[in-house]
Protein backbone atom coordinates (compact mmCIF):
# COMPACT_ATOMS: atom_id res chain seq x y z
CA UNK A 1 0.00 0.00 0.00
CA UNK A 2 1.61 3.17 -0.83
CA UNK A 3 0.58 6.04 1.25
CA UNK A 4 1.63 9.33 0.61
CA UNK A 5 3.92 10.96 2.67
CA UNK A 6 5.05 14.45 3.38
CA UNK A 7 6.97 16.57 0.30
CA UNK A 8 10.41 16.04 2.05
CA UNK A 9 13.50 17.99 0.37
CA UNK A 10 16.29 16.89 2.95
CA UNK A 11 19.80 18.63 3.18
CA UNK A 12 19.93 21.60 0.81
CA UNK A 13 23.25 20.14 -1.03
CA UNK A 14 24.34 16.93 -2.35
CA UNK A 15 27.47 17.00 0.22
CA UNK A 16 24.86 17.67 2.95
CA UNK A 17 22.85 14.60 1.76
CA UNK A 18 25.66 12.54 1.80
CA UNK A 19 26.71 13.97 5.20
CA UNK A 20 23.60 12.39 6.26
CA UNK A 21 23.87 9.05 5.09
CA UNK A 22 27.24 9.23 6.81
CA UNK A 23 25.86 10.10 10.01
CA UNK A 24 23.57 7.06 9.70
CA UNK A 25 26.36 4.62 8.71
CA UNK A 26 28.08 6.05 11.49
CA UNK A 27 24.69 5.02 13.80
CA UNK A 28 24.56 1.59 12.22
CA UNK A 29 28.13 0.99 12.98
CA UNK A 30 27.67 1.83 16.84
CA UNK A 31 26.80 -2.23 17.79
CA UNK A 32 30.09 -3.61 15.86
CA UNK A 33 34.18 -3.47 16.82
CA UNK A 34 35.65 -0.40 18.13
CA UNK A 35 37.74 -0.20 14.58
CA UNK A 36 34.38 0.63 12.13
CA UNK A 37 32.69 2.79 14.78
CA UNK A 38 36.12 4.70 14.44
CA UNK A 39 36.05 4.61 10.69
CA UNK A 40 32.47 5.68 10.42
CA UNK A 41 32.73 8.65 13.15
CA UNK A 42 35.95 9.76 11.40
CA UNK A 43 33.62 9.83 8.09
CA UNK A 44 30.73 11.97 9.16
CA UNK A 45 33.10 14.00 11.48
CA UNK A 46 34.96 14.87 8.19
CA UNK A 47 31.65 15.21 5.80
CA UNK A 48 29.99 17.39 8.32
CA UNK A 49 32.58 19.75 8.78
CA UNK A 50 32.77 20.19 4.87
CA UNK A 51 29.18 20.43 4.42
CA UNK A 52 29.16 22.94 7.38
CA UNK A 53 32.13 24.78 5.57
CA UNK A 54 30.18 24.78 1.94
CA UNK A 55 26.48 25.79 3.45
CA UNK A 56 28.60 28.51 5.47
CA UNK A 57 26.79 27.97 9.28
CA UNK A 58 27.49 29.97 12.14
CA UNK A 59 29.63 28.98 14.44
CA UNK A 60 28.53 26.57 16.41
CA UNK A 61 26.55 24.90 13.61
CA UNK A 62 24.04 23.33 16.16
CA UNK A 63 23.61 25.63 18.51
CA UNK A 64 24.61 25.40 22.55
CA UNK A 65 23.80 21.62 24.13
CA UNK A 66 24.13 20.95 27.89
CA UNK A 67 27.84 19.30 27.11
CA UNK A 68 29.49 21.96 25.55
CA UNK A 69 30.76 23.39 29.08
CA UNK A 70 31.55 20.22 30.32
CA UNK A 71 33.13 18.78 27.16
CA UNK A 72 35.26 21.79 27.73
CA UNK A 73 36.38 21.19 31.11
CA UNK A 74 37.25 17.85 30.31
CA UNK A 75 39.27 18.32 27.48
CA UNK A 76 41.17 20.82 29.92
CA UNK A 77 41.56 18.80 32.58
CA UNK A 78 42.89 15.90 29.89
CA UNK A 79 45.45 18.67 29.03
CA UNK A 80 46.48 19.08 32.10
CA UNK A 81 47.16 15.97 33.20
CA UNK A 82 48.95 14.93 30.20
CA UNK A 83 51.36 18.56 30.61
CA UNK A 84 52.37 16.83 34.51
CA UNK A 85 51.97 13.67 33.69
CA UNK A 86 55.56 11.37 34.54
CA UNK A 87 54.88 9.55 30.86
CA UNK A 88 53.81 12.42 28.79
CA UNK A 89 54.34 10.24 25.74
CA UNK A 90 52.27 7.66 26.93
CA UNK A 91 49.66 10.32 28.17
CA UNK A 92 49.69 12.67 25.04
CA UNK A 93 47.88 9.77 22.69
CA UNK A 94 44.92 9.86 25.92
CA UNK A 95 44.07 13.50 25.01
CA UNK A 96 41.90 12.22 21.43
CA UNK A 97 39.16 10.83 24.55
CA UNK A 98 38.48 15.31 25.21
CA UNK A 99 36.76 14.71 21.37
CA UNK A 100 34.17 11.78 22.47
CA UNK A 101 31.77 14.68 23.57
CA UNK A 102 31.80 16.37 19.98
CA UNK A 103 29.91 13.30 18.89
CA UNK A 104 26.40 15.00 20.88
CA UNK A 105 27.10 18.19 18.75
CA UNK A 106 27.31 15.92 15.71
CA UNK A 107 24.09 14.54 16.71
CA UNK A 108 22.44 17.48 17.38
CA UNK A 109 23.36 19.30 14.13
CA UNK A 110 22.10 16.50 11.60
CA UNK A 111 18.89 16.07 14.18
CA UNK A 112 18.66 19.90 13.73
CA UNK A 113 19.05 19.65 9.69
CA UNK A 114 15.90 17.60 9.33
CA UNK A 115 13.63 18.82 7.15
CA UNK A 116 10.53 20.43 9.71
CA UNK A 117 8.05 18.71 7.60
CA UNK A 118 8.75 15.56 8.69
CA UNK A 119 5.96 14.24 11.44
CA UNK A 120 7.28 14.25 14.54
CA UNK A 121 4.98 12.97 17.22
CA UNK A 122 6.37 11.46 21.06
CA UNK A 123 6.23 8.09 21.68
CA UNK A 124 2.69 6.25 23.38
CA UNK A 125 2.73 6.24 27.27
CA UNK A 126 2.99 2.15 28.05
CA UNK A 127 -0.17 1.27 29.44
CA UNK A 128 -0.11 -0.96 32.78
CA UNK A 129 -1.15 -4.76 31.81
CA UNK A 130 -4.69 -5.34 32.07
CA UNK A 131 -6.23 -7.21 35.20
CA UNK A 132 -7.13 -10.91 35.30
CA UNK A 133 -4.99 -11.44 31.99
CA UNK A 134 -1.67 -13.78 32.25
Amino acid sequence: MNVPGPDIEGPSTTLGRVAAASFLLFIACLPWSIAAMSIGAGLCVALTLATWGVERRSWPAWGRTPVDRAAIGWLAALVIATLFALDRAGSLPRITKGLMPGLVGLAVYHAANRDEKLPRKPLPKPQPPARGTN
